[in-house]
């Protein structure tokens, strides 16, 4: 497919969110060369790339402006039990494929919005299951050096819905492709609650139940257009998990991690009465408070407002900081 720019386009469907929003110029990647033609019209024009893969975890402007790029890379290739996959596959789709296949190890992260090459960035998670146990290498084009370079496990500095993709590498990295380490050995992981009763057999049947599951809990994207969940649950010290349990008795237990003890977002904002919250036509969800859904027409504006207003509420009651997951691109 050849490579092009279109200028003017309009990608309010284009969001999760659906916000409006028009890119001042346009491209999709299909291959590491569209990335490099791409990086070569932003420079000789002398302006900002932003890429994207689904939209399906940013907070979108009215105008994006400078060139903004869709990666598109497709493919699924098998190595052993390595799976290698194109960073535009969409990645529910992928974990379906891979359970029927009878490969483990993502089935808990099944109905996950997005494409292949946000999983990484994100370090998507759910269910007592992050992205990076099963990564082992993320494939991209380092925009600085005009390379291609493989980034191992290591490499990407994983963490808590985080990575280095995030942080020191988040206007560098293009990502392309992925590595995951998967089995045909299925250990269901029941950690959570949610998931403690369950009576599976294989990976599909998991990834079918957590599908179920995320569909009750969780407002339909095509219906009630969001992100996800907007906050993330605080991590909390041992000691610091003792007193806020003292003080609030009747909090759902945590979840404890390596990096501490994890407590529910979603339970402080239902308890300080948020649910239904408005500004404008965004709204706190009623099906659950950790996603804020556009009722119609809502702008950036609105959800930053809202979204300031959450964490300010739930600070004053609980003295406790809620850290926005969704990328939210400056006006």
């Amino acid at each position: 497919m050849k490579f092009s720019v279109e200028d003017n386009v309009n990608l309010s469907m284009s969001n999760t969110l659906r916000l409006p929003v028009r890119a001042e110029y346009y491209c999709e990647a299909y291959s590491t060369e569209h990335v490099a033609e791409a990086l070569t019209f932003v420079e000789r024009q002398g302006l900002p790339l932003l890429v994207l893969g689904d939209a399906s975890n940013v907070v979108l402007p009215p105008v994006l402006k400078g060139l903004t790029l869709r990666v598109r890379m497709e493919g699924i290739e098998q190595h052993g039990d390595v799976i290698k996959v194109g960073a535009g596959v969409n990645w529910n789709n992928l974990v379906m494929l891979l359970c029927e296949d009878e490969w483990s190890g993502l089935e808990n992260l099944s109905g996950i919005p997005g494409s292949v090459g946000a999983a990484p960035i994100q370090n998507i998670g759910a269910y007592g299951v992050q992205i990076e146990d099963c990564i082992v290498s993320v494939s991209v084009y380092d925009r600085h050096d005009g390379c291609a370079c493989v980034m191992s496990r290591e490499d990407c500095r994983f963490g808590y819905r985080d990575s280095i993709f995030k942080g020191e590498y988040r206007d560098r990295m293009v990502v392309t492709n992925v590595s995951l380490h998967l089995s045909k050995q299925f250990t269901p992981v029941t950690s959570y609650r949610d998931l403690q009763a369950a009576n599976v057999q294989t990976p599909l049947e998991m990834a079918r139940l957590v599908r179920s599951i995320r569909s009750r809990k969780l407002p339909d994207p095509v219906n009630a257009p969001n992100v996800g969940s907007f906050f993330k649950n605080p991590i909390l010290d041992e000691s610091a998990y003792v007193d806020f349990r003292s003080a609030h008795p009747t909090a759902p237990d945590g979840v404890r991690t390596d990096e501490g003890v994890k407590i529910h977002a979603a339970w402080l904002i239902e308890r300080c009465g948020l649910k239904s919250m408005r500004v404008g036509d965004a709204m706190v969800s009623e099906q659950h408070a950790l996603v804020i859904v556009n009722t119609g027409a809502a702008t950036q504006s609105d959800v930053d407002e809202l979204a300031t207003r959450v964490r300010e509420a739930v600070s004053d009651r609980f003295n406790l900081s809620l850290t926005i997951e969704p990328t939210v691109l400056p006006l």
